[in-house]
């Protein structure tokens, strides 16, 4: 469940999903799929995106290009 944004500096919480941008990875654990989902408020995502790391987990990374209209605001990200 989405409590609020990933960058821990941001209390935002995810009123709105269309403002920012939500990650679902789907990843193995042992033989058990797991999913799990990442939430950037709009303001943090303008700054910042996801980096995911080869260990599986998820890490807040400065943005190297800026952000285009027309994407979804909802990406999968397949771990493993």
């Amino acid at each position: 469940m989405l409590t609020k944004c990933f960058n821990p500096a941001c209390r935002e919480k995810p009123d709105y999903l269309r403002n920012g941008r939500v990650v679902r990875m789907v990843g193995p654990t042992s033989t058990v799929k797991s999913v799990e989902h990442y939430w950037l408020c709009g303001r943090c995502y303008g700054k910042f995106d996801f980096e995911f790391k080869a260990d599986g987990t998820v890490a807040l990374c400065p943005r190297r290009r800026a952000v285009t209209t027309g994407i979804s605001p909802l990406v999968d990200y397949l771990a493993g």
